[in-house]
């Protein structure tokens, strides 16, 4: 469970930092992105986790 707190902090401050809009939902997420080169920037930054 510790590792799994730490995944989603750091997806947290990830997005924080990168001004990106996130909706939680229990263990999933969605995130907001306005074009298509947003959102694949936000993936592969997830990805990196």
């Amino acid at each position: 469970m510790q590792s799994e707190r730490g995944v989603v902090n750091k997806l947290d401050h990830l997005l924080v930092v990168q001004g990106r809009e996130m909706i939680r939902y229990a263990d999933d997420f969605v995130i907001l992105c306005t074009s298509q080169n947003q959102a694949d920037a936000s993936s592969q930054s997830c990805f990196g986790l």
